[in-house]
């Protein structure tokens, strides 16, 4: 029976994809990797920064500036702060539900997920919260996901991964959970569904009402 949800952050609860990626397809681009920001999407898929861009480098024959990491990365919390960051729609209704307890494990660091969770009014909501300054090894390792189990106290049996990333998927899957990906704050949904197929998501949907439906159903069956 499921009784925890343990969400991903960007993407999953708030809609960091459509302004975060035109930022950084912007700050590229400036520095000589001209992409946009859906084939930034494309390619980039939940990896971490530090592993993704010396592919781009390599790719373009450039080399980013060292302060890449942080010029990107206070540009997008500048970007936050200012203009905020919408939830992804309809997550409030699964967040609210109190069929299930929820956990956040993030690839962002914790202080970072805490302030997006504050700013949503989800404090109450989240009564666990592991961000990669926690672990060692980030997604697709599955360190991440085992540590916000063990923070839950739940079995892998009794919990649900959500994620939006191959990346994200690939490491609920490794911690031996089942893992619903949701696509949608994605432009390409049959795209980014084969995507998600194939970094062995058990279920792909594009919108909460449907996962809430489903969930809440085989809650109802397992009881």
């Amino acid at each position: 029976m499921i009784k925890n949800i343990i969400f991903d952050c960007d993407g999953v609860l708030v809609d960091t994809v459509t302004p975060h990626y035109q930022i950084m397809a912007e700050y590229l681009t400036e520095h000589g990797i001209t992409m946009t920001a859906d084939e930034i999407v494309a390619k980039h898929s939940g990896a971490m920064w530090k592993s993704f861009f010396p592919i781009l480098e390599k790719e373009f024959g450039v080399k980013l500036p060292e302060s890449c990491y942080g010029d990107l990365r206070d540009a997008m919390l500048t970007y936050d702060r200012a203009v905020g960051l919408d939830a992804c729609t309809d997550v409030e209704k699964l967040l609210r539900d109190p069929s299930f307890k929820k956990a956040c494990a993030s690839n962002s660091k914790t202080p970072t997920v805490k302030e997006h969770i504050t700013n949503h009014g989800w404090n109450d909501v989240f009564e666990t919260i592991v961000g990669v300054d926690l672990i060692d090894n980030p997604k697709p390792a599955p360190d991440i996901y085992l540590m916000a189990l063990e923070k839950a106290g739940f079995k892998p049996s009794e919990t649900i991964v959500v994620e939006d990333s191959p990346t994200g998927v690939k490491a609920g899957k490794m911690a031996g959970m089942q893992v619903m990906a949701y696509t949608g704050v994605y432009p390409n949904k049959a795209e980014r569904t084969a995507l998600m197929k194939e970094a062995g998501a058990d279920w792909v949907m594009d919108n909460y009402n449907e996962i809430l439906e489903f969930l809440t159903g085989a809650a109802d069956k397992a009881a």
